[in-house]
């Protein structure tokens, strides 16, 4: 049986395997199976440009205000359509940061994201962390 999201404590990947272009699953040394979708990941992409444009954007949708062009879109292209090939979602590698995160090269060029073991955790989407997610957002409302 799947444990669900540690959040911390002593694990690590056992295990990465690349399901086809749209998902990413790793086995964890806890006996945890996570999956994640890569538009997910790179939608929760950590690096510094990535967090603040959320933020920027977050800000902006709840004060009613959009960017002249952007329809209301979140841009996750740190270069301009056109400047490189390749999706911003699509992972071209993920490669080991020491011994606690993993880095994600995208196929737009970006490559600042360094993914950290715990935030990989948090990010889970298998189903055991999906139901604990929901029923923890149950008690906020």
């Amino acid at each position: 049986m799947s444990k669900g999201p540690v959040i911390q404590g002593d694990y690590r990947p056992v295990a990465l395997q690349r399901v086809g272009e749209a998902k990413l699953l790793i086995q964890w040394s806890d006996g945890h199976r996570s999956e994640y979708a890569w538009r997910w990941l790179r939608e929760n992409c950590p690096c510094a440009t990535c967090r603040e444009h959320r933020v920027t954007t977050t800000s902006a949708q709840q004060s009613g205000i959009t960017t002249a062009g952007s329809g209301g879109k979140i841009s996750l292209a740190v270069v301009h359509a056109g400047e490189v090939a390749g999706s911003p979602y699509q992972a071209v590698s993920v490669t080991p940061v020491g011994r606690y995160a993993y880095k994600i090269v995208w196929a737009d060029g970006h490559d600042t994201g360094i993914y950290s073991f715990e935030l990989l955790r948090q990010l889970c989407q298998c189903s055991d962390c999906r139901s604990l997610s929901a029923w923890a957002n149950q008690g906020d409302a």
